[in-house]
């Protein structure tokens, strides 16, 4: 067993490590989707890991399309407050929380990275309020919405950009970056046609020049859903972040934020 419990709340699982403790670390895992599809359970392979790895690990689910911008991202607020306010029923401590997304949970993840405090975005449930998380780790994600034309991003939006440009940047990561952010791990397969891969550029740009920790991994080869394995020929489908490269960076991104290097 890799996890002592797990706790089922209606719209989160929270996987414990092994051997019980307090103040431990944690993350919480958005699931993508396109912000119409998935649920929580598309991280538990994921949460189960972190939970071995020493990490208190939340899998969420959050209201999809036809639900419109920003119901998504305020249930992920939500979810944080709730899992900051049950800090103690988890041995978790709230202010060492990473948030971790793939494609449309990077959007999600990445955006209460930056904008957790804008009145816009406010939560609207009985968790109320939350600051930003710890850390964020951002998988194939969209961080500028006003330059990716796709149904998908229209349908989540309500709209399009010309009919709501407010509203569109708003929703775009990029548009929130300043001093003072947490860290960032931006994950990117170079040969993603879902995820333009000019899109983590841009934002680890955009983060750096304000001075804000930042890594990008750029995996050669890497698709959206269809990965290269550790032999030649070998493809699996999986997400770009479940590569054995990613992992290692993955983890080794948390004990240095959140992880037991941080309080050192």
């Amino acid at each position: 067993m890799v996890y002592d419990a797990r706790f089922a709340t209606g719209v989160m699982d929270v996987y414990l490590p092994a051997g019980g403790g307090a103040a431990r670390p944690g993350v919480m895992l958005i699931h993508g989707g396109a912000w119409r599809g998935g649920d929580r359970g598309h991280f538990e392979a994921a949460a189960r890991r972190l939970a071995d790895s020493g990490y208190v690990a939340a899998t969420i689910d959050y209201r999809l399309v036809p639900a419109v911008f920003p119901a998504e991202v305020q249930d992920c607020l939500c979810a944080l407050a709730f899992l900051r306010a049950h800090a103690a029923d988890y041995g978790l401590d709230p202010a060492r929380v990473a948030v971790m997304g793939y494609s449309a949970g990077s959007h999600l993840a990445s955006l209460v990275g930056v904008a957790a405090e804008r009145d816009e975005l406010a939560p609207d449930c009985a968790a109320g309020r939350t600051g930003p998380p710890a850390a964020v780790i951002a998988g194939s994600g969209a961080y500028d919405l006003r330059t990716r034309r796709h149904q998908w991003v229209e349908d989540f939006m309500g709209g399009t950009p010309e009919e709501l440009p407010e509203l569109y940047a708003l929703a775009s990561p990029i548009t929130h970056v300043r001093p003072g952010l947490p860290p960032v791990l931006l994950i990117q397969g170079e040969d993603d046609w879902i995820a333009a891969p000019e899109q983590a550029a841009m934002m680890r740009g955009a983060l750096r020049e304000a001075g804000v920790f930042t890594r990008l991994l750029t995996l050669d080869g890497g698709g959206h859903l269809l990965n290269a394995g550790a032999d030649n020929g070998q493809w699996f489908g999986e997400m770009v972040t479940e590569s054995p490269e990613a992992w290692a960076v993955v983890i080794d991104f948390l004990d240095r934020t959140v992880g037991a290097e941080a309080v050192r």
